[in-house]
């Protein structure tokens, strides 16, 4: 389609057109005709039937008529049965086979034909019609003998002289005769005429076998659908399918009988008159296209003339002609209009080019054009003077290799060599590499002159495609560029010495910062250290500037480069798991040291009942904006109270937004102060400065790192009255985030005495209690509770707890203290001293006797609170009721110090079981983790001090699980302690090159394993609440177990006989099929669980002080440990060894178990 020419093309479209046109008008008039004449075709068929149909029955009403004649005659009426018969045999010769026969019929229904025949037709629906005076043309029935034609009657009732009926006279008809002559009649060649009665049998058929025969109602009857329509309706026509012929049915009832005539005409026989219109239609078509196109022809040939002179103008005009004579136009059609306008386009065009040429070859730009070839094809003025080689040089006969530089081609190469994995010449290919990862890009290239001179240049490579998408060449354009290059080193190099001194900077305020702080913690740890030394007063007064002093001095230069960094851009937040309760719980421990000297004043800590944990976000960058706020609250309010309070603004399941608010009660600030409040190096005015101290950065980057945590902090102040600091954030929640709610599980509402005269503590410890489910009580002076002490019974009236503030004005030291507590132990009431750090020190440092139940350091957390408490009761409790499970008895101590954490990785429950034991029984708290996977879990969701690791575990073993913590700087802090049965040196230095700070062999040994602990807490350990077992007591209610030395293994549980008695369990249910697991995995060759299942054997037996099966796994371990291929022979005898020993522990166990007298 696209080669013809536009006089064939429009031959084609015109002809088109027409055909559409002239075949829409043929098929319209065509449809129009058709329809005409089958409608004058069915009028007439319907004319006929119903012109046929009404002849029949005047037929039949004129034979009734004759029939009643006869039935009025003297011979009917009077004369004998001779004579009727008579009479009748006439009448039958006179009509000449119109009539079959006659006969007359008595009252009682006998009937005589003349045919001597005599039957009876009493019975039949016809002569009752006839008895009861009616003329009747009765149904079709088939005469005799049987086989005979079918047969109709004309009954009339018979009168007598004085009008009674006497007789009926009856006519009998043949159905051939009689409806022949009447259906007689065709529309087409095909037709079929039939009658048929109303029960739809075929009385008149052109297939006599059908007559009598056949029923329109039949399943194979055409007519069987319509078969009401015709009953329904006097006359009509309907379509029905016959076979798979479509055929028009005619209709019509015939008056007077009880028949019906249907024409069946096919509707082909309708349509073949139409068949010669149809051809005289496709001729008249055909004759009128064939004038047409040869119209068509002799019109579009002068035009089709003057539109080439057009296309060899343009075509001269698309070679670069434009110096040719314009077309001659000779009238005002379209085509001259195109003539016009393209001799218009020849002088704009012409214009054009001379005006794009004076550009491309009068400006810096180098334009070079290349073919598919890449063989140069044009080279502009520009080119010429930038390169130095002439137009003639270069076209069709060089490449841009000419003047590329060689050496950037070759890098080039071995570049794209690298990036494509094949090999890629420095030749044209290095191009074509190019354009195909990139078809049109921008870079800067070296290009040599003719005379051997380099020129920088930045080049932009344009590929070019036709229409069908293929590359037909490239559009290239190059700017020299040197004096740029030159301009753009020296930038660098100032910005490579810039870089240098900000390093040199950096690297100078991380070493200074080191430098100075080394010596700061120093003096601050000594100073720390001193002041539990005897000192006078005025030592102490000094030692207490010098550490102030030097946590001040620390506090700024950790300001200074926090500040440091936040310039730099380099402040990035963490990511990590976090509690916020935790956070508020160091925020207290951290600001408790501020609150020494202050007088009338609290410190409050207040959170929701339900807190959310198992957040993500960066919980040191939020302690540190938290305390800063804090700080700076307490450092402004010299009485009064500051509130750190957080609430729950929303909670969906993936995030939840908290509003974090510091308020307090001191100096505020005025609104021109707080225009200029977090502008670095800022502070509310110059005498704060001198006054308070600082730097003026804290809420600087405070509010800098809010920021970056998605919100801001905002400030109200009012001068003289107070300020308040907050902000919301909102952290997305961990898969194990919940809700904590702390509840005490004790029976009833403790009663609990809070001896405080601050009204905003009082609030905030009333709404903790009640969360607590206990009941406060407030009395606002020591000497009113000292009094009510005395006057009342305060266990009788419910009393259980009595919370002191140590720092309340007619609290007058020791004395009063001693005698308050002195009375409440009598009483039978817990007392527990509310007070700082450096009053906390004063109460530890008092006899034992004197020492309170409990310390609550200010400020104190819901969390704190709650665990002082229920320890309190809970401690309480047991006294009173002595439930202690313990061999020993138990102790009564104060509340001292938060546990460390200590995270406890060890996949056996044996070892488990003792470890916890030994850890709780020093006031460790330990949970526990029975693989280093789940050992990884628990390091994001909790704070650890120490990861106690065994080094042979399932899924992921000691060893790695080591490697993955050292990994995460987070956990540089936590010491890793090894724990294994394993005594080789190398395999302990192994451990230690992965990371684990220390080693405790198995079976664990307490005086071993808590100096390894006390090395790395950096603490003396928490003494246990519980004495140590002694060995002396209950001797006799040990039991014996043969193999195990029982004593040994009680030491260690600290007497805990129930905690041996469930290790006994363990062990029997653990180990009863070990040989199995054993055989099977040295069977199938998995050596590492063979070694596994050994060395936890091994373990398990030492913690049960098994000596002998001990020493027996340890030689099946150093066997399978061997190097080499195992002896058969040594591993055999050691697997007897085991198996041996293992066989006779399990008999003494399960003796030991199950003994009639219990264990």
């Amino acid at each position: 389609m696209r080669r013809l020419s536009i006089r064939n093309k429009m031959m084609i479209l015109v002809s088109i057109i027409t055909s559409i046109s002239l075949l829409f008008i043929g098929i319209s008039s065509y449809r129009t005709a058709k329809q005409q004449i089958v409608n004058a075709l069915q009028q007439n068929a319907t004319a006929k039937v119903l012109s046929r149909s009404y002849n029949l029955s005047a037929w039949i009403e004129t034979k009734l008529a004759e029939v009643e004649v006869m039935s009025r005659t003297n011979q009917i009426r009077d004369g004998s049965p001779s004579e009727r018969m008579d009479y009748l045999r006439k009448e039958v010769e006179r009509s000449k086979g119109v009539f079959y026969d006659l006969g007359f019929a008595g009252l009682d229904g006998s009937l005589t034909l003349t045919s001597g025949e005599v039957m009876n037709i009493s019975s039949t629906s016809t002569f009752q019609k006839v008895i009861h005076g009616s003329s009747v043309v009765s149904d079709v029935f088939r005469g005799s003998p049987p086989g005979g034609g079918m047969m109709f009657t004309l009954q009339v009732p018979v009168y007598g002289d004085d009008e009674q009926m006497i007789g009926i006279l009856s006519a009998l008809m043949s159905v051939e005769s009689s409806l022949k002559l009447h259906t007689d009649f065709r529309v087409g060649s095909a037709d079929t005429i039939m009658m048929f009665t109303r029960d739809g049998t075929i009385i008149y058929h052109p297939d006599a076998w059908m007559q009598g025969y056949a029923n329109i109602r039949h399943a194979d009857s055409p007519l069987k659908e319509i078969m009401s329509e015709i009953l329904t309706n006097e006359y009509g026509y309907t379509e029905t399918v016959k076979g798979t012929e479509e055929q028009l049915i005619f209709y019509t009832s015939i008056l007077g009988t009880p028949w019906h005539m249907v024409l069946q005409v096919p509707i082909q026989e309708f349509e073949k008159p139409l068949n010669a219109l149809l051809v005289k239609t496709v001729l008249t078509i055909m004759v009128l296209e064939i004038v047409m196109l040869w119209l068509i022809t002799v019109l579009f040939n002068r035009e089709i003339t003057r539109i080439r002179e057009i296309t060899s103008v343009t075509a001269k005009a698309a070679e670069g002609q434009f110096d040719i004579p314009p077309i001659e136009v000779d009238n005002e059609d379209e085509i001259s209009t195109l003539a016009r306008s393209v001799n218009g386009m020849m002088v704009q065009l012409k214009g054009l080019f001379e005006r794009l040429e004076a550009i491309i070859n009068q400006n810096d730009f180098a334009i070079i054009s290349l073919d598919s070839n890449y063989k140069i094809n044009y080279f502009s003025k520009s080119a010429e003077k930038l390169l130095g080689y002439t137009a003639e040089e270069v076209l069709n006969k060089e490449t841009p290799l000419l003047f590329h530089d060689p050496e950037q081609i070759k890098e080039l190469s071995v570049q794209l060599t690298k990036r494509l994995g094949r090999s890629v010449p420095p030749d044209l290919s290095v191009f074509r590499e190019l354009r195909n990862i990139q078809f049109s890009y921008d870079r800067d290239w070296y290009f040599i002159r003719k005379d051997g001179s380099r020129v920088a240049v930045s080049h932009n490579s344009n590929g070019v495609r036709d229409r069908e998408g293929r590359f037909i060449g490239v559009v290239a354009i190059s700017r020299d560029i040197t004096e740029q290059v030159r301009m753009r080193e020296e930038l660098l190099q100032a910005k490579l010495a810039a870089e240098e001194a900000d390093s040199a900077k950096g690297a100078f305020l991380a070493r200074m910062s080191h430098e100075i702080r080394t010596p700061l913690n120093g003096i601050i740890g000594l100073s720390q250290l001193m002041q539990k030394t005897e000192l006078n007063d005025i030592q102490n007064d000094y030692l207490r500037n010098i550490t102030n002093s030097a946590q001040t001095l620390l506090r700024i230069i950790n300001d200074i480069l926090d500040f440091s960094k936040m310039e730099a851009g380099k402040f990035e937040l963490d990511q990590t798991i976090f509690h916020p309760e935790d956070c508020i719980q160091k925020l207290s421990e951290t600001i408790s040291v501020f609150l020494g000297g202050k007088e009338q004043f609290e410190l409050i800590m207040e959170t929701p009942e339900r807190m959310p944990n198992g957040l993500i976000g960066d919980p040191l960058r939020l302690e540190q904006v938290l305390l800063n706020l804090c700080s700076n609250a307490v450092k402004f309010t010299p009485r009064g109270h500051v509130t750190v309070r957080i609430e729950i603004l929303e909670e969906l399941p993936d995030s939840v937004q908290l509003r974090f608010s510091v308020n307090d009660t001191g100096i505020g600030i005025t609104k021109e102060q707080l225009d200029h409040l977090f502008e670095p190096f800022t502070q509310a005015d110059g005498s704060t400065s001198r006054k308070y101290g600082g730097t003026g950065l804290g809420l600087v980057i405070s509010s800098y790192l809010i920021e970056k945590m998605g919100g801001t902090l905002e400030v109200d102040s009012e001068f003289g009255v107070g300020s308040s600091f907050h902000f919301t954030v909102r952290f997305k929640r961990s898969k194990q985030s919940g809700m904590v709610q702390y509840r005490l599980a004790h029976a009833g509402e403790p009663v609990v005495w809070v001896v405080e005269d601050s009204p905003a503590m009082r609030e905030h410890m009333c709404g903790m209690l009640l969360s607590f489910g206990m009941k406060p009580y407030f009395i606002p002076s020591w000497k009113e509770a000292y009094a009510r002490l005395q006057r009342d019974n305060p266990r009788e009236a419910g009393c259980h707890i009595a919370i002191m503030d140590m720092e309340m004005p007619d609290m007058y030291g020791q004395e009063t203290w001693r005698g308050f507590h002195k009375a409440a132990s009598d009483a039978g009431i817990i007392t527990l001293a509310m007070t700082t750090v450096f009053g906390r020190e004063e109460m530890l440092g008092m006899p034992e006797e004197d020492r309170p139940d409990g310390i609550i350091l200010k400020p104190f957390t819901r969390p704190e609170l709650f665990r002082t408490l229920e320890a309190s009761l809970t401690r309480f409790a047991a006294t009173i009721d002595h439930q202690e499970t313990s061999l020993g008895p138990s102790e009564h101590k104060p509340l001292l110090p938060k546990a460390k954490q200590i995270l406890l990785v060890e996949d056996h429950e044996i070892n488990q079981q003792v470890a916890c034991e030994m850890l709780q029984q020093h006031g460790y708290e330990v949970e526990i983790a029975g693989n280093g996977k789940e050992a990884m879990i628990k390091l994001e969701e909790s704070d650890w001090d120490l990861v106690l690791m065994d080094i042979h575990m399932p899924e992921m073993d000691g060893c790695e699980t080591t490697e993955m913590i050292r990994r995460n700087p987070r956990y540089d802090h936590i010491p890793i302690i090894a724990m294994t049965a394993n005594v080789m040196r190398n395999d302990h230095e192994h451990y230690v090159r992965l990371g684990m700070n220390d080693i405790i062999t198995k079976p664990l040994e307490p005086e071993a394993m808590f100096a390894t602990l006390r090395k790395w807490l950096r603490d003396s350990g928490r003494p246990s609440e519980r004495r140590p077992y002694s060995g002396q007591e209950a001797e006799s209610a040990l039991p014996s177990v043969e193999g195990i030395d029982v004593r040994k293994v009680i030491n260690r549980l600290n007497g805990k006989l129930s905690i041996f008695i469930q290790m006994l369990k363990t062990f029997e249910r653990d180990y009863v099929d070990f040989h199995t697991q054993f055989q099977q995995a040295v069977e199938e060759g998995r050596d590492n669980e063979a070694l596994r299942l050994v060395h936890t054997l091994k373990g398990a037996a030492g913690n049960l002080a098994a000596g002998q099966l001990e020493t027996a796994a340890g030689r099946l371990e150093t066997v399978l440990l061997a190097t080499g291929d195992v002896d058969p022979l040594s591993l055999k005898k050691a697997m007897e060894e085991v198996e041996s020993s293992l066989k006779q522990l399990l008999v003494s166990v399960h003796s030991t178990l199950h003994s009639p007298d219990g264990p």
